[in-house]
């Protein structure tokens, strides 16, 4: 069975969406503003571990990759448009499907 690969987002320390702007408008100076506490980060980790996906590489304080078969991907995020189920939004701010590798 295959799995699927998600970057899943935390939600921040500042109640900021890492959504909420373009990525052009992330600075040294408000970078800051878009990391979770180690609280939120934990528990968020937790609860996808528990659910059953499996962690890629180690977490950053804005995220982590996570990877799971696709029925468990369906069941918690759902099939076509991704969206964090209200059981997670205290942790998760939000989740995408990575674009694939291009090799050139």
């Amino acid at each position: 069975m295959s799995e699927f690969v998600l970057e899943v987002a935390f939600v921040s320390s500042s109640g900021r969406s890492q959504d909420s702007r373009p990525l052009g408008h992330l600075t040294t100076g408000n970078l800051g503003h878009y990391a979770a506490t180690e609280e939120t980060r934990n528990s968020a980790i937790a609860e996808l571990k528990a659910l059953g996906f499996r962690l890629i590489g180690p977490p950053s304080q804005f995220g982590v990759t996570i990877a799971g078969p696709r029925p468990l991907v369906s069941k918690v995020f759902g099939e076509d448009e991704l969206r964090v189920p209200p059981s997670l939004s205290s942790w998760i701010d939000n989740v995408i499907r990575p674009p694939p590798a291009r090799f050139c």
